[in-house]
């Protein structure tokens, strides 16, 4: 995404079909991400597909799952890293070690939702709330733990690699990990609304606040990819300038928060939600500035058995 002037309720959308950085305004999101060849494309969507496996299963990847097979063909193919499997043992271990030339290198664990088919039952509609999400501080806490057992000096860099599928729509879920990670809301100028929904950044705490060892998220969402750098981590700078960072900043802009949107500060009691409008009425020069009330999701799908929590 990409902020035209200093003005974050000013946005416009930065997507193209090769990497995504999430666009801080839903709208514009929904309408990238439903784009169809029928579809006249908008001046955001560029028709540029990362290379894809082939299909079967080559003597490299035989083992690995497809979402782990698809974070390894993109950091070889795409990044130019070489990417070796750590062997799997009795303890849970990350995915991959992965080195580029003069680098110290990463750690990647890759996470996905997925569901037991087998069980599927009668059709539902349930609201999920876009600010939470258990399966993600899940992740974290054990890609933590895995990342350690194998660097516990944190010589390296530590990627969790997410993957944005599950019951409840693709969409839906980079929205979630988003709102997860950072800690994001939206809300919008009660006195303008032509001016489209405003993000906000750490407006509650967010999960990389409390994993300052997990360096960085990246999102895959089908043949996209976008990185969630970690603003809290110590090894930030670095992070900026590796390799793999390099090869998402040939495609677009690698942004921070800053550039997205609204930040609220961390020193703010931000349980005080008064408190957190306030500033933000403050930092855009607004008189009335509120919270979308109701941060929910409405799907409906058939009802299956989750081989995970998906809450």
């Amino acid at each position: 995404m990409h902020n035209d002037g200093n003005d974050p309720s000013k946005s416009s959308s930065k997507i193209v079909s090769r990497y995504v950085i999430h666009p801080p305004d839903r709208e514009a999101r929904v309408a990238a991400l439903y784009a169809t060849d029928d579809a006249e494309p908008s001046a955001s969507w560029v028709e540029e597909d990362v290379p894809q496996p082939e299909p079967g299963v080559s003597p490299e990847c035989e083992g690995l799952d497809e979402h782990e097979a698809a974070a390894k063909f993109f950091l070889e193919n795409v990044a130019k890293l070489r990417v070796t499997r750590i062997p799997r043992t009795h303890n849970r271990t990350p995915d991959f070690l992965v080195d580029g030339p003069g680098e110290a290198g990463y750690i990647v664990e890759v996470a996905a939702r997925s569901m037991n088919l087998d069980a599927l039952g009668q059709m539902e509609t349930v609201e999920q709330p876009l600010s939470k999400d258990a399966k993600v501080l899940e992740w974290l806490k054990a890609g933590r733990e895995q990342c350690r057992s194998v660097d516990p000096q944190h010589e390296r860099l530590w990627l969790l690699w997410c993957v944005a599928a599950g019951p409840f729509g693709e969409e839906v879920q980079v929205a979630r990990i988003e709102a997860a990670l950072y800690g994001k809301r939206e809300g919008f100028d009660v006195s303008n609304h032509g001016a489209g929904v405003i993000a906000v950044y750490y407006a509650r705490p967010g999960l990389l606040e409390y994993h300052r060892e997990i360096d960085g998220v990246i999102v895959q969402l089908h043949a996209k990819v976008g990185l969630c750098p970690n603003e809290d981590s110590p090894r930030l700078e670095r992070l900026l300038s590796c390799q793999l960072v390099a090869a998402l900043q040939a495609s677009v802009p690698v942004l921070l928060p800053s550039a997205r949107g609204v930040v609220v500060p961390r020193t703010l009691d931000r349980s005080d939600e008064v408190a957190v409008q306030r500033y933000v009425q403050r930092t855009l020069s607004m008189q009335h500035f509120t919270f979308v009330s109701k941060e929910v999701h409405q799907y409906s799908f058939m009802k299956v058995a989750l081989d995970d929590d998906s809450r």
